[in-house]
C-alpha cells in the first residue's frame, strides 16, 4: 500500500512539474495577439486604435475607430490619413472610406528605427482635423518590439482596453 501511495505521489509531482515547466515555455508562444493601443482626441473627434508593434521593414496593421465627440457616433464618411513620422521622414497611408462605420484599416511599413509620432489627419465635411496619437518606438527586431509592447499592456484588474 505504501509503495502504491508513493508511486501516485511521484506521478502527481511529475505531472505538476511538467505543467509548471510548460507554463515557463509560453515565452515562445505566438505573439499575434500583442497590440499597441493608441488613444487620441481633439475638440471634434476621438480615436481608439490597435496596432501591431512597429518593426522596421515589417508591415503593421492598424485598426482605428473614430467617433464624433459631440454625439459619440462613428465617423460615417471622410478621408483619414495615418502618418508615422520619425525625425524629418515618415510614411503615410490615406483611406477614403471607412471599412465599417467609424472603422478605418491601415497597413504601414516603417522604414527607420527609433522614436516615431503617430498622427491621424481627418478630412470631413470640408474641414480638416488632426489627432496626435503619441510617440512609439520602431524596433529593428520583431522580438524586441513584441516584448516592449507587452510591457505597455495594462495589468491592473480594473484596466480597460479598447
Amino acid at each position: 500500500m505504501k509503495k502504491s501511495l508513493l508511486y501516485i505521489l511521484f506521478v502527481l509531482t511529475f505531472i505538476a512539474c511538467r505543467h509548471d515547466h510548460a507554463s515557463h515555455d509560453d515565452h515562445d508562444h505566438d505573439h499575434d495577439d500583442v497590440k499597441l493601443f493608441i488613444t487620441a482626441y481633439n475638440d471634434s473627434f476621438e480615436v481608439f486604435a490597435e496596432a501591431d508593434p512597429f518593426v522596421q521593414g515589417k508591415t503593421s496593421a492598424i485598426l482605428a475607430h473614430f467617433t464624433h465627440l459631440e454625439d459619440f457616433k462613428p465617423l460615417q464618411e471622410g478621408k483619414v490619413t495615418l502618418s508615422i513620422i520619425s525625425g524629418t521622414s515618415g510614411i503615410r497611408q490615406t483611406v477614403d472610406t471607412p471599412f465599417k462605420p467609424g472603422i478605418y484599416r491601415f497597413r504601414l511599413m516603417p522604414e527607420t528605427t527609433g522614436m516615431a509620432r503617430i498622427v491621424f489627419d481627418i478630412e470631413h465635411a470640408g474641414n480638416s482635423y488632426r489627432l496626435e496619437g503619441g510617440n512609439f518606438r520602431v524596433f529593428a527586431d520583431e522580438h524586441d518590439a513584441i516584448h516592449a509592447a507587452e510591457h505597455l499592456i495594462p495589468d491592473h484588474p480594473a484596466a480597460v482596453t479598447f
